[in-house]
């Protein structure tokens, strides 16, 4: 017969486990001692924590304690399946800490029978405690060959709950690390450039690996003609070239590419290096791709805005600003035109500032509506606006003249109110290489002359105009 530990060594021992609980079980330090403190208390050979796979019936991992002098078994025990374990089926059904002793035990086959099964894996007897979450098997704890015991195993049974509630903690974890991902990532897979395979993170990430959907890295062509724009395809296809990869992520831990998928939108993919050969080549990276879609379209509405007049939706002078430094570089000539709206001050004081909006909106579109599709219009402020025209040479003046004649026949009798509004243009051209400014200055002192002709248009003539 089996010695029955004393209630003081329980306590005693209980002690020992509420030390190894306060200090958590978040490391391998922990789940050893507690396996060392299980085995001597209750005076076995062997102690072994088995954990399953979430989804899974495969041992993910286990911890073993080992008497001194019995040698570890560790390596042969890890993978096991749970059916390698149904001999002791009722044990394990019961859900609670069950001690098998072919000398008294009663459950299925006999003592006989558990005696054979025991002699195959070479014990004589084995304490065992399933860990269940939610109906479903997780973990086990067994201590082999055990020689002492106590009425209701409760240092097993304690040590066996706190195991669960750790278990639980990690698997909400590992779940809520996962929905975090997915809340911003559509993909994330482990590439191996060595082995030429992935695999797709899409479970649990303490134990992803272990049941990861996998395949051959020439999957990837396939991906970018289900998903990727046609538009975007050969620059994707460029981006996960393995060979330019290992090139680029040399000398920098990551690398990505913005591009528009098929039916979702703007989409960012990105490699980032997880080891490395003694070479400094990448050897295994995470690629993730993440939906930018809503962040890219509100950044282009800032940047809209950021160069666009909120009332006449051309560009502003902000967005002039920056395309003066284009002109200067631009090997064409070019011509810069400023107008105004004749009179305006007074279309404010007469009518009001509603009025006044309206004239500016339709001017603004009388002058885009009249430039040529490569021309930028810009509301320089007030009522003033801007034109440049690339490639447009000094030969092109009588078609601007002509142009200004236009817009001011198609604002005849546009506004009720202001039935004879009217603008006038100064129009400055310049040669290659051309500073943006000096023909905005050129053409302003255009247009003050212009103002007093009968065409309200006139080009900058350095004889006739004092810039």
């Amino acid at each position: 017969m089996h010695a029955v530990v004393h209630a003081t060594k329980v306590n005693q021992t209980l002690l020992k486990c509420l030390e190894v609980f306060g200090d958590g079980l978040g490391s391998k330090g922990a789940i050893d001692r507690l396996l060392a403190i299980l085995g001597e208390h209750y005076g076995g050979d062997r102690a072994f924590l088995f954990e399953f796979a979430p989804g899974t019936e495969v041992v993910s991992s286990v911890f073993e304690w080992c008497r001194e002098g019995f040698e570890s078994q560790i390596d042969t025990l890890d993978g096991m399946h749970v059916q390698d374990f149904s001999p002791w089926a009722d044990a394990l059904g019961t859900g609670q800490a069950v001690f098998i002793d072919p000398e008294t035990y009663e459950g299925v086959g006999g003592p006989k029978a558990q005696a054979e099964l025991l002699g195959r894996w070479g014990l004589s007897t084995i304490l065992v405690s399933p860990i269940r979450l939610d109906g479903r098997l997780v973990a086990f704890l067994t201590v082999d060959n055990a020689r002492n015991t106590d009425d209701v195993f409760i240092v097993m049974r304690t040590v066996a709950s706190s195991i669960q509630e750790d278990i639980a903690r990690r698997e909400s974890l590992g779940n809520r690390i996962v929905s975090a991902i997915r809340s911003v990532y559509v993909g994330m897979y482990y590439w191996d450039l060595e082995a030429y395979t992935y695999q797709e993170i899409e479970h649990s990430i303490p134990t992803w690996s272990s049941h990861a959907v996998t395949g051959s890295l020439d999957a990837n062509e396939d991906a970018i003609r289900e998903t990727v724009d046609p538009a975007y395809q050969d620059l994707v296809r460029e981006f996960v070239n393995l060979e330019r990869l290992k090139r680029e992520l040399r000398d920098k831990d990551s690398d990505s590419v913005q591009y528009l998928a098929k039916e979702v939108g703007w989409m960012l993919g990105r490699a980032v290096v997880m080891e490395r050969n003694a070479d400094g080549v990448p050897t295994k990276l995470f690629y993730i791709v993440e939906d930018i879609d809503k962040s890219k379209r509100q950044l282009e509405l800032v940047s809209y805005r950021a160069e666009h007049d909120a009332l006449t939706g051309l560009l502003n002078r902000a967005a002039l600003d920056h395309s003066m430094g284009d002109v200067r570089d631009d090997p064409r000539p070019v011509a810069v035109m400023i107008m105004d709206v004749d009179a305006f001050k007074s279309v404010n004081d007469r009518f009001g500032h509603g009025v006044g909006d309206q004239v500016l909106s339709g001017v603004a579109h009388a002058i885009s509506s009249s430039m040529r599709s490569s021309d930028l219009v810009y509301r320089y402020g007030g009522d003033e606006f801007v034109v440049i025209a690339r490639n447009c040479p000094a030969s092109s003046e009588p078609e601007l003249v002509h142009r200004i004649s236009l817009i001011n026949r198609s604002l005849e009798g546009r506004f009720a109110e202001v039935p004879n509004l009217t603008l006038s243009a100064g129009i400055a051209f310049g040669a290659s290489g051309s500073m943006c400014d000096e023909l905005l200055a050129s053409a302003d002192t255009a247009l003050y002359r212009a103002k007093r002709t009968p065409t309200k248009c006139c080009v900058f003539d350095p004889k006739l105009d004092k810039a």
